[in-house]
């Protein structure tokens, strides 16, 4: 059936007709290719993306202040304990100061949120250095005038050079830079971390009050029922109804998951959308050029008849041309794919890092199933003209145009 005359008989017919096939096999390599890149930067975006929300955002929650009838609620150090005391459910309760204040460093200014952040904080929501180090315990007892800066403030402040060991000005007093935080794609960049007891002294007038609290939950703990109780208990504390959503905001981990797993399913069908375009470009390539190619050779076709071909062998060598084009093509965007795949992994692997984007991800089998898509395509877009050129006879040969 696929003897060797056959397949040099292919090969001569694929040589012949040199431009066409290769316009026909870029086609279906470029479908594959872009195909491959965009899956591989899609899993790549989830991945990293998923694996931040995750450390970052299912284990703790946060809980604002409000308002009621009678003015702010004011939320202090004395309720943060109580809270981590009387509801079993929280690991640990944090409280965060904060103040909007410039800095000054080497004449220039520039103005961030400084937060006063316990030592065991990073822990709680997961964040990474760039350089330096993290407050320590000794720190605390000392009440050692240090900071932690952003990277956004790291550039402002101090543009390509290192910011450790620096001294910048805060209000009245100096402060050593120890760290530098990692980047965060916006969260905590453009802030600056100090030591609660030093944040007081330098902002006395804020030291009762406490901006927000971070609770770290425990493992398995129904966030729903957790945000009930500590809404509840806080009610009794602050003197306000429980049903007021108002007096006080709590950030439930498990509502703002659905909020980004509903985005992320939003990224991923508009990328496949677009991969889906480009499949579908290449599928019309082959069928449109496997058209054109019965066409121009139905006079070939009609002669074969004459000299005793089959049906079934002329449908063979067609469809074995079609499969052959799209199955080298195909192979050849899935290798450049995989290609560039490694060398962006390689080449812009820190840049990723900082962005929370995984290393980009080569599905093999989704490759081979767009593939076998473009296959059929060709397949079928080739069985139609070549059933209808066929069926011609031979007598009418004379009159075909």
């Amino acid at each position: 059936m696929f003897g060797c005359s056959y397949v040099l008989e292919l090969l001569y017919n694929l040589k012949m007709y040199k431009l066409r096939t290769f316009l026909t096999g870029f086609g279906v390599m470029w479908a594959m290719m872009v195909l491959v890149l965009l899956e591989a930067a899609s899993v790549g975006f989830y991945k990293g993306m998923a694996a931040k929300f995750k450390l970052n955002v299912q284990q703790y929650m946060r809980i604002y202040p409000g308002y009621i009838a009678t003015g702010p609620v004011r939320l202090t150090e004395n309720l943060a304990t109580l809270l981590a005391h009387h509801v079993c459910e929280c690991e640990v309760v944090v409280p965060i100061f904060c103040n909007h204040h410039p800095l000054v460093y080497d004449q220039k200014s520039y103005s961030v949120d400084i937060f006063g952040i316990p030592t065991g904080y990073a822990k709680v929501e997961g964040l990474t250095l760039d350089s330096g180090r993290w407050f320590t315990q000794r720190d605390g007892l000392q009440d050692e005038p240090i900071c932690i800066l952003g990277s956004k403030v790291q550039t402002e402040m101090f543009g390509t050079r290192s910011a450790l060991g620096k001294y910048i000005l805060v209000g009245s007093q100096l402060v050593c830079v120890v760290g530098v935080l990692a980047a965060m794609a916006g969260s905590h960049d453009n802030n600056l971390f100090i030591l609660p007891t030093v944040f007081k002294r330098l902002f006395p007038e804020k030291h009762e009050q406490v901006d927000h609290m971070v609770c770290q939950l425990k493992p398995n703990v129904d966030a729903n029922q957790l945000e009930k109780k500590i809404r509840n208990y806080c009610a009794k504390q602050l003197n306000f109804d429980q049903v007021n959503k108002v007096a006080m905001y709590i950030e439930n981990p498990y509502r703002v998951s659905k909020t980004f797993k509903l985005l992320f399913k939003v990224i991923q069908g508009f990328i496949w959308f677009i991969t889906g375009c480009f499949l579908v470009s290449g599928v019309v390539g082959i069928s449109n050029m496997m058209l054109v190619v019965v066409r121009e050779r139905t006079p070939e076709f009609i002669i074969r008849k004459i000299l005793g071909a089959s049906n079934a062998s002329i449908i063979r060598l067609i469809l074995s041309e079609s499969v052959v084009i799209s199955m080298l093509a195909g192979l050849s965007g899935m290798g450049i794919g995989l290609a560039a795949i490694r060398l962006i992994n390689t080449c812009l692997s820190v840049t990723m890092a900082k962005q929370q984007i995984a290393m980009f991800e080569f599905h093999l089998t989704t490759a081979l199933v767009a593939l076998i898509i473009l296959i059929l395509a060709g397949c079928v877009a080739a069985i139609i003209p070549i059933k209808r050129a066929i069926c011609i006879q031979p007598i009418d040969a004379l009159n075909y145009k």
